[in-house]
């Protein structure tokens, strides 16, 4: 498990070039980092949490997308929300992550404080009785790292967690810009609950869920990912990745 230390900026890769025959770059070769992702109970890595929060939102503002940025709240207890970090194996320090909001003991999820007043979203709420729910929310990688593979990452992960844990149902409240991505991932969209002007106008949002018990809703080739990720984390390891490299030379 991560413990907390003082969080600097996020790691930027070192990125090499080949020439062959001329002085124009080819493809780049990563000498860089490999990512330690964990799975952490925010309760009790409170700055951890709170360094997360920080840097989630100022990556929201940078693309104008700071009305999606879900506050942290009150202090949480024990149990009710998780966390996925992407460290920096070397340096320590994190480069992304994602929560994993756990509905416990009546504890309203996000996307609950959203819509909860709208009826046809109740009736779904109903049919989670004695179910463990949880809901992914608050996905965000520095710079260096988007258009790599990490966020796709970072959410199977909390995919693997979600299974871990015993879930029977993964929940989000996908806006139009990320919706497509979230397919890729195992959440699919709920259309019968209707789509919503949230968090502001700009937004289309809509009801997304997930399947981590038999994973029906991932595509199958992700599946053992997921499967041995979930693994791992049920040991208390932590999952190492390190596709960055890959994902450069096929972006």
């Amino acid at each position: 498990m991560f413990t907390d230390q003082k969080c600097q900026p996020s790691y930027r890769p070192n990125l090499e070039y080949s020439v062959a025959g001329s002085d124009a770059p080819t493809a780049p070769a990563l000498k860089g980092p490999v990512l330690r992702l964990d799975w952490i109970d925010a309760s009790e890595h409170p700055e951890t949490a709170q360094y997360c929060y920080e840097q989630k939102a100022a990556c929201y503002s940078r693309f104008g997308a700071g009305a999606a940025c879900v506050p942290l709240g009150e202090r949480v207890q024990r149990g009710q929300l998780y966390l996925i970090t992407a460290t920096d194996r070397d340096s320590g320090e994190i480069s992304g992550g994602v929560s994993v909001y756990v509905r416990d003991g009546g504890r309203p999820l996000p996307v609950e404080k959203a819509i909860g007043h709208i009826s046809r979203f109740q009736s779904e709420v109903l049919r989670w009785k004695g179910k463990k729910v949880v809901e992914f929310s608050a996905l965000w990688c520095e710079a260096p790292w988007r258009k790599t593979g990490l966020s796709e990452r970072l959410m199977l992960t909390a995919l693997s967690a979600a299974q871990a844990m015993g879930a029977s149902k993964v929940m989000g409240f996908s806006h139009q810009h990320v919706l497509a991505f979230h397919g890729t991932v195992g959440l699919i969209p709920d259309y019968d609950l209707g789509q919503y002007a949230y968090p502001s106008a700009d937004y289309a949002s809509t009801v997304v869920w997930g399947d981590p018990v038999d994973l029906v809703t991932l595509p199958a080739a992700k599946r053992p990912i997921v499967k041995s990720h979930s693994r791992a984390l049920s040991l208390g390891q932590p999952v190492f990745w390190r596709g960055f490299a890959h994902c450069m030379a096929n972006c």
